[in-house]
């Protein structure tokens, strides 16, 4: 069994203790080289035939006597040694779950590497081991229980490996201020809980799936995000989401919706709270109550985007895309503008759609409206209908830029140009053609 300590043999270990107890489980007791660990039976099915045990007596989530821990709080234990599975006098036991408050305030130091036979860690299950150094695995985890690794300022890890994780408890990896790198959340998840990174400011990005219905206050608060976006229908507690100086793109989906989860509470209604500097785009056809640029700190904008606004936007999550939709020549711009934004802060594509939805007039695409863009960082793609749409593109595009254009709804033959690279969106492909010279040469 992976990353298992296996321990076997009765010379080496002392006898373990088996009481039954009022619940029809049993505690079993572990001497390991004079330490002495607590179990309890917990009725999991192993499928290897041993006996499935939780680790710890579960009995209470915030112990305050060593009777109610998995060791001794005083107890100073390398991570390493913990026995995930061992065999004692011929009966073999494997640890499913971690139970709540198992190592609650104690010594246990080093890289926690947590098998894939464990499916649960209980609430407050390695709160406090301000000795451990790193998080390695969280193994076959796919509940984490309230604040189960919270206050671990001194563990250090990637925080991907959530990403087998369903259930996740309030606080779980609050203080955790060591854990680096980008979230990545398992794609079955419903809820992400109340202050679940609560000052853990070395993550370094998130990415929430669509299927996240509700995102619980101060969840982010103290984090150190440049960029945060919500693809889908999450509804947003208002408390206080987030709380820093370092949120620059703050993106909602087009059906997510901001709610008082406590409208008789003082202070709600401002998800940014203490954010400054932050762009904030909001969708026009949801409800954010009092939402506003007021709500955030100093320089925040509110833009709300929608068809019944000037500007547009969808969300290709798969493809990591942000397609704008512009209805005017200033809105084209814009929308540049904040394309880099998204790449800049959220890691979307370079790539910039630009796309006519609305009969676009010849006269929509100018030099002026492009003016100030940096072509080199990005393609942009136009949707054209006619030939005199395609013309302006291609007056207002520097022959330096990487351009490409989508005739699929062109209403007129389109010639496209001898001397001019550019590529040529093919529909219900999924891919471009390139085109040099008037020459089709690859498919890219």
């Amino acid at each position: 069994m992976k990353n298992l300590l296996m321990m076997t043999g009765a010379a080496a270990f002392a006898a373990g203790v088996i009481c039954a107890s009022a619940a029809n489980a049993a505690t079993v007791t572990y001497n390991d080289n004079g330490i002495v660990w607590t179990f309890v039976t917990n009725g999991d099915t192993t499928g290897d035939g041993s006996t499935a045990v939780t680790l710890g007596p579960d009995t209470k989530e915030n112990p305050s006597s060593d009777s109610e821990r998995a060791i001794p709080a005083a107890t100073s234990v390398d991570a390493a040694s913990i026995p995930w599975a061992f065999t004692d006098n011929n009966v073999s036991y494997t640890v499913t779950k971690v139970g709540m408050g198992a190592f609650y305030n104690c010594k246990l130091s080093g890289t926690l590497t947590i098998p894939s036979t464990v499916k649960a860690i209980g609430n407050r299950g390695f709160q406090g081991c301000t000795a451990l150094t790193k998080l390695a695995s969280l193994g076959g985890a796919t509940t984490l229980g309230n604040y189960a690794f919270a206050e671990n300022n001194n563990m250090a890890g990637d925080i991907s490996v959530l990403s087998g994780v369903s259930s996740l408890g309030i606080g779980a990896f609050q203080g955790c201020v060591k854990l680096t790198g980008d979230v990545v959340f398992d794609p079955s998840l419903t809820t992400i809980p109340s202050r679940l990174f609560n000052r853990a400011s070395g993550i370094e990005s998130v990415t929430v799936p669509d299927t996240v219905a509700y995102i619980d206050n101060k969840a982010f608060e103290g984090t150190t995000f440049t960029g945060f976006l919500v693809p889908g229908s999450a509804r947003i507690s208002c408390n206080v989401l987030f709380k820093q100086s370092k949120l620059k793109v703050f993106f909602a989906g087009p059906d997510t919706v901001a709610k008082d989860t406590n409208t008789s509470a003082t202070g709600w209604g401002a998800p940014l709270s203490g954010v400054t500097g932050c762009k904030a785009f909001v969708p026009s056809t949801s409800s954010w109550g009092t939402y506003n640029a007021i709500n955030g700190g100093t320089g925040t904008q509110t833009i709300y985007y929608g068809p019944d606004k000037d500007i547009d936007f969808e969300i290709d999550m798969a493809a990591k895309k942000i397609i704008a939709k512009p209805k005017t020549a200033a809105m084209i711009a814009n929308a540049i503008a904040w394309a880099s934004d998204f790449r800049d802060h959220l890691g979307y594509s370079e790539e910039i759609v630009v796309s006519d939805f609305i009969e676009m007039s010849e006269g929509t695409i100018t030099a002026a409206a492009l003016a100030g863009v940096d072509f080199k960082t990005m393609l942009m793609m136009f949707k054209v209908k006619t030939q005199a749409q395609l013309d302006a593109v291609l007056a207002a595009v520097p022959q330096t830029a990487m351009l490409a254009i989508d005739p699929t709804d062109a209403t007129e033959a389109l010639t496209l140009p001898q001397d001019r690279a550019l590529w040529v969106w093919l529909s219900g492909t999924g891919k471009y053609v390139p085109k040099i010279n008037g020459l089709i040469i690859t498919f890219r």
